[in-house]
């Protein structure tokens, strides 16, 4: 656990102020000793000195602010196909509590042109001030191969935001079959579904399965 002083512009985290202490000790009865020449008992002190130095500062990297230890793609490669899910995990700890999470990806062509997609995920991680974030992202209808900025946004209860942004390059993978155009419709009497998509496959295509979920049923 760690403590945060606010002073002005300044935050203070209690953990690392304390590695700061543990290293001054260490060198000042370092100094001592090396006066004194009591080389024996001077190596023991020092090296306790250094363990719990070590030990303070492991409890001080941890619990920052902001997002951590982010990965996209398999094996955190930076990579996806067109039609695949793409992993993307990341650590988050705030000093509020979680208000919403937004996952941007953003391209511009040889000509300028911008283009952006975002997606929320908020009701799985709202209300608490840390998450393991670990998310399957679906490409929208019409992306195209090419290169990206993924940016993960965290926003918290009070407005604090960070964010962190990685590289993104986004290929086709001709064995993977592709669904787009997709249409998802219901007559005004609700007893009728019409779906249509267009599916480009290299191969004879074997199954489809629709899936309808909700979060009531």
């Amino acid at each position: 656990m760690s403590f945060i002083f606010v002073v002005g512009s300044f935050r203070i985290d209690l953990v690392c102020y304390l590695c700061f202490i543990n290293y001054f000790l260490n060198r000042v009865i370092m100094a001592i000793f090396q006066t004194k020449n009591i080389n024996g008992i001077q190596q023991k002190i020092s090296l306790m000195a250094v363990i719990l130095f070590f030990l303070a500062f492991s409890a001080c990297s941890g619990d920052r602010i902001g997002i951590s230890k982010m990965v996209v793609g398999e094996k955190d490669s930076g990579e996806a196909t067109i039609g695949s899910p793409m992993l993307v995990k990341a650590n988050i700890f705030l000093d509020e509590n979680i208000s919403g999470i937004e996952l941007e990806m953003i391209s511009q062509n040889s000509e300028g042109e911008e283009w952006t997609y975002s997606q929320q995920f908020t009701d799985k991680y709202s209300g608490a001030n840390s998450a393991k974030f670990d998310e399957q992202f679906m490409f929208p209808n019409g992306t195209e191969a090419g290169n990206y900025d993924l940016t993960l946004t965290v926003t918290g209860e009070s407005g604090a935001i960070v964010q962190e942004k990685r590289k993104l390059r986004i290929s086709v993978d001709s064995t993977v079959p592709v669904v787009d155009e997709l249409e998802v419709g219901i007559n005004a009497s609700g007893d009728d579904l019409h779906l249509a998509a267009h599916i480009t496959a290299v191969k004879k295509i074997r199954q489809v399965i629709l899936s309808v979920e909700s979060e009531d049923w």
